[in-house]
């Protein structure tokens, strides 16, 4: 964008570690940790850089909203027993307490983007600013974040422009985050380079075209999250298949599933519910044991809790998006599972991971036993030609 006459600034989270590549003003008024929530947001960092310069600007303010731990917003805004909670998702007291703390922080995320379009009306630039809103990833909840499943990988993408987007339109056009800069550089004029991966979607943006691309693609490893467990799904405007490469292994992601709960406390509620809830034991087996081939019909299964993968009537279907997930896995150098070979053997980063209080946590009389976790710790403390070392009796 430097290259089309912008300032390019950036506020709030951070995960980019090569600055030396990403040339972003470093903005102040956003905190920049994920789990740190005890600064205040404040837009007059942004306010004063949008001020010092005539040159048009791109700005990205990365909130840290919604994020575990769920501290920010007042939950008592939410009546739990009012909630509709999602399909994929164990519905218990327990979980509609922790789940108002949740939106709570989504309303605080909602507050963020009002205090910056207010800004920009106060400094004249609303109406000449395309806005666009986007979600990072799905909910830290199981079967969200992490996953590879709809409500883990579709975001959201609303965007406001009066001089070129009608008010209320909706577009069902693919698009994915490489496509954003493609599409940054088409609206200030200038010509996407043909070495980026993405493409433009300022045609779908502007209400003149309701498509972009034909696939969209995903790729998860787990890696550092816990034990390798790759994962690959392409998705058309209506199908989702989803390889899971090594399905022989038990999934397991360290922040989410640990012993004491971590910062959400979600995964006991999950196990405390299926003590007595059918329905909550098969959520958290399909979360933990995934088959090698999963197949939905996302239009009329947006959880995606039906597998069709084994219904002969979409064999051509399968097939077919298999061959094009391995054309572009073979264009992006992606080997699949071999992929994760350097970190098959992660005895030592587990032991590293795993505290002495979470151990003391599985074994302690009369705290639930979590036998996914026991594996998981197991399998990860694995030596050289071990396929399990049984750590707990």
């Amino acid at each position: 964008m430097p290259e089309e006459g912008y300032r390019v600034g950036r506020t709030g989270k951070d995960h980019p570690v090569t600055k030396d590549v990403y040339f972003f003003d470093e903005i102040p008024g956003f905190t920049v940790g994920c789990t740190s929530k005890k600064a205040p947001y404040s837009v007059e960092g942004i306010r004063k850089w949008i001020s010092e310069g005539a040159d048009p600007f791109l700005l990205y303010v990365c909130s840290i909203n919604p994020h575990a731990p769920w501290t920010w917003g007042d939950p008592s805004e939410f009546d739990p027993d009012k909630l509709v909670m999602p399909d994929n998702c164990v519905d218990s007291p327990e979980m509609r307490q922790i789940f108002c703390k949740y939106l709570a922080e989504v309303r605080a995320l909602d507050n963020e983007v009002g205090s910056v379009y207010e800004m920009l009306k106060e400094t004249g630039k609303l109406d000449n600013t395309i806005i666009m809103f986007l979600g990072e990833q799905g909910p830290q909840f199981p079967g969200g974040k992490w996953t590879l499943w709809n409500p883990g990988v579709h975001s959201s993408l609303f965007a406001r422009y009066p001089r070129k987007i009608k008010a209320g339109s909706m577009c069902d056009a693919i698009v994915q985050y490489e496509d954003l800069l493609p599409t940054f550089i088409d609206i200030a004029g200038g010509k996407p380079r043909p070495e980026l991966d993405g493409v433009s979607f300022k045609k779908a943006l502007y209400g003149e075209s309701n498509s972009c691309r034909k696939y969209a693609f995903g790729i998860h490893n787990n890696i550092p999250e816990g034990t390798p467990y790759p994962i690959r799904s392409i998705r058309d405007d209506r199908y989702a298949l989803i390889l899971n490469l090594t399905p022989d292994t038990e999934y397991y992601e360290k922040h989410l599933m640990r012993a004491d709960g971590g910062p959400t406390n979600v995964w006991p509620a999950w196990l405390n519910a299926a003590k007595s809830d059918k329905r909550a034991r098969q959520l958290i087996d399909r979360y933990v044991k995934r088959p090698s081939v999963e197949f939905y019909d996302v239009k009329n299964d947006p959880w995606e809790m039906n597998n069709l993968a084994g219904d002969k009537k979409y064999k051509a279907k399968i097939e077919k998006m298999q061959k094009e997930l391995f054309k572009w896995m073979e264009e992006q150098g992606d080997t699949g599972a071999n992929l994760d070979k350097p970190f098959q053997n992660r005895a030592e980063v587990a032991r590293k991971q795993i505290t002495v209080h979470d151990r003391a946590v599985l074994v302690k009389p009369g705290r639930i036993r979590d036998p996914y976790r026991i594996r998981a710790i197991d399998q990860a403390h694995a030596e050289p030609g071990e396929e399990e070392v049984q750590t707990f009796k």
